[in-house]
């Protein structure tokens, strides 16, 4: 059962839950105390305030980079494909992708085949979004894609798949970053936190459009953002990522026992099983792309269990 804390807030409350009882309880407390003890507990109604009361909390600027946080990747993808005139974006990927939500912008909406160079980098007012790591981007891709230009300023890397207290993330939004580019990141993928709908955008001091109409964050979410940025929050972040990277781990060694091929992925959440005919794909949480011959199985125990038991 997944155990969950509920308070309220003066003066009409705001009751929240945290969602995944991979969190240790002390880590649940210390948001709950984070909560109650946020300077706006006191005098805002609704338990929310604007992205720029947030500027001066623990975690909102480090060195030259900026984090701008969102309700999650989705939102963060909208904002910055609605501040500009044209988005070109990967074929069969993200839901935060959809067609009809993008054009429904007034953006002119492009789509690149994952595999290929994606066409309107250094365009004037375009933003070419890349998935990575995965969805079914190769490592190898996007080396290519940063190695043709200096300048990244008009790319959007949706880091998504990666733990953003990670030394992988880290490593990858200082390099996309120190080139002008932006990084988007989630919390729900491999921290468990879907329910909280905490994402945001990294990018260097003055990149980063002042103009973005943000919702308005809860102070649920910016203390758990707070918390996570404390050395022991980063602790809780990196045992839930050990523990991913060894389901992933025996969930690779099953598919390949089974005669199955996987494709490199520096994703912990999901493998990309090769898959010219998968007869177990009714049994699995699982994604197809048929275009790209790949299925997309999700790192969970879940689905460990039910290959052990083929």
């Amino acid at each position: 059962m997944v155990e969950s804390i509920r308070y309220r807030l003066p003066p009409d409350g705001v009751s929240f839950a945290l969602p995944d009882d991979r969190l240790p309880s002390w880590f649940k407390a210390e948001v709950c105390q984070a909560v109650l003890d946020s300077p706006w507990n006191g005098y805002i109604a609704d338990g929310q305030f604007e992205f720029e009361s947030f500027a001066s909390l623990d975690g909102a600027s480090v060195k030259d980079n900026v984090v701008v946080l969102t309700r999650g990747a989705d939102e963060a993808i909208l904002l910055l494909a609605a501040a500009v005139k044209r988005v070109v974006v990967p074929l069969g990927c993200y839901p935060g992708y959809d067609r009809l939500k993008l054009r429904g912008l007034g953006v002119d909406v492009r789509y690149y085949d994952p595999s290929g160079f994606p066409r309107g980098l250094g365009e004037p007012d375009t933003r070419v979004f890349v998935c990575y790591p995965g969805n079914p981007v190769d490592p190898a891709w996007f080396d290519a894609v940063c190695s043709r230009s200096m300048d990244l300023s008009g790319l959007v890397v949706d880091a998504t798949y990666f733990c953003p207290f990670s030394e992988e993330f880290e490593n990858l939004a200082s390099r996309v970053v120190a080139s002008g580019g932006l990084v988007i990141f989630s919390l729900s993928k491999t921290l468990g936190v879907a329910a909280a709908r905490l994402g945001g955008i990294v990018g260097p001091i003055g990149q980063v459009p002042p103009s973005l109409d943000v919702s308005r964050i809860d102070v649920f979410q910016a203390a758990l953002w707070r918390v996570f940025n404390t050395p022991s929050g980063r602790g809780v972040a990196r045992t839930i990522l050990e523990s991913l990277r060894c389901c992933k781990n025996d969930l690779e060694a099953r598919v390949k026992s089974l005669g199955y091929s996987v494709r490199p992925s520096l994703a912990e959440s999901f493998l990309l099983v090769e898959e010219p005919s998968w007869s177990l794909i009714s049994g699995l949480a699982a994604k197809r792309y048929p275009e790209f011959g790949l299925l997309r199985v999700d790192v969970c125990q879940t689905n460990l269990d039910f290959l052990e038991a083929v």
